[in-house]
């Protein structure tokens, strides 16, 4: 597989993460595109007139709503693919985006602390987040969609080389 734009420069091997994380984002999508739809139904169909102004003005917004959740349907899945992550002797690498790509460097002298954390719907499809925190305070260096054996076992990794770089100091 050839990388394009930035990427091409940096020749790692990526590991993707979890396709299960597309399934958690598309549900998420689904459910709040869908609950202003039906809240804006019952109001369009129980407490205005029919077919008047406020009918209509209710239905395009839901229109708008389905429209979103359209146009999620087809981003989210490439979003997710775009997801992936390398650890080299000296760095983590981070690469997200498929249009405006994005680069995430961390030193593992850096870090200060890694947390993995699961939300319930993250939990139920067995996915969990790794999030390094460092000093900087816009640090960006999140891992999400792993399997929760692969993110325990990559928080464990990079705190070990987070200690073993510290060390050195």
């Amino acid at each position: 597989m050839t990388q394009k734009g930035i990427l091409k420069h940096l020749d790692l091997d990526y590991q993707p993460v979890s396709p299960e994380l597309t399934k958690v984002r598309l549900l998420v999508a689904v459910f709040w595109t869908l609950l202003p739809v039906a809240i804006l139904q019952v109001l369009a169909w129980l407490f205005t007139p029919r077919f008047g102004l406020w009918f209509w003005i209710l239905m395009a917004v839901s229109l708008v709503f389905i429209g979103i959740l359209l146009w999620l349907l087809w981003l989210i899945p490439r979003q997710v693919r775009a997801l992936g992550y390398t650890l080299t002797e000296t760095e983590l690498y981070l690469k997200r985006g498929v249009m405006f790509q994005r680069v995430t460097v961390v030193p593992y002298g850096r870090i200060q602390y890694v947390d993995l954390s699961q939300g319930p719907i993250n939990r139920h499809y067995g996915l969990a987040k790794v999030e390094l925190n460092t000093a900087s305070a816009t640090s960006d260096a999140t891992v999400p969609g792993l399997p929760k054996a692969e993110a325990t076992q990559i928080r464990q990794r990079l705190s070990q080389y987070a200690e073993n770089q510290m060390a050195g100091i």
